[in-house]
């Protein structure tokens, strides 16, 4: 999972931009990636007084009470924001991985209510599947990008088919997101966890930039498999 650090304040006539966190770890269990609105969003807060501990309780519960949480305790339904969520995703205990998203999405005209959604994105099967919000539209791109080079049989410099190539292909996205606009910046958080629940972190900036032999040097220390599972 990987995050920026960019962080929109509207103040009606004009926007200001600050560093904030988007990404956090719960030990053992798993990540937590939040995007969209900022407004009262205590996500942090919440996971720092009820996942200190995790002792028995699995990504799959950590997603449930983050839905929870988001509806009962949060109602950006009722505080007036606009749309948030969050990512969720780690290894259960037998080693199968996980990946959920919780959100709330604003309405859509005056005859419209919102939506609360809890969904379990994956995996799937083989398919590599990618999970992006926030400006999603720019992260788009980059991955069509590259998977129109190897759809059409041209040489890419990385593979997101490799774990070191799937991290490079993060970096890309946030760097290539963050020169477009100040709504993403850095630092960029990545985060990488292994079934046994062994944990990469890295913190980046714009350069130097990592290159793929040194992103697979630091998975190597998680004793991956070869191939990425989600």
């Amino acid at each position: 999972m990987a995050a920026d650090c960019a962080v929109s304040l509207d103040f009606g006539s004009h926007r200001e931009y600050e560093t904030g966190r988007k990404l956090y770890h719960v030990e053992g269990v798993g990540f937590v990636g939040t995007w969209g609105a900022r407004d009262a969003n205590t996500i942090g807060r919440f996971l720092g007084s009820n996942w200190s501990r995790s002792d028995g309780r699995t990504v799959d519960d950590l997603a449930r009470s983050i839905h929870a949480w988001l509806i009962g305790e949060y109602r950006p339904d009722e505080v007036g924001v606009g749309d948030v969520g969050y990512h969720v995703a780690g290894f259960r205990p037998d080693g199968s991985p996980a990946l959920h998203h919780s959100f709330w999405n604003v309405p859509g005209d005056a005859s419209s209510r919102g939506s609360y959604t809890h969904q379990l994105i994956g995996p799937n099967g083989d398919i590599t599947q990618f999970l992006y919000n926030g400006r999603h539209d720019l992260a788009e791109r980059v991955v069509e990008a590259l998977l129109n080079e190897i759809r059409a049989g041209r040489d890419t410099k990385f593979s997101p088919r490799s774990n070191g190539g799937l991290l490079y292909l993060a970096h890309l996205i946030m760097r290539f997101a963050s020169e477009l606009t100040p709504e993403v910046g850095p630092p960029f958080l990545v985060h990488l966890m292994s079934p046994t629940g062994a944990i990469l972190d890295r913190r980046l900036e714009m350069s130097p930039v990592p290159s793929i032999e040194e992103w697979e040097v630091w998975c190597a220390q998680l004793s991956l498999p070869q191939e990425p599972t989600t």
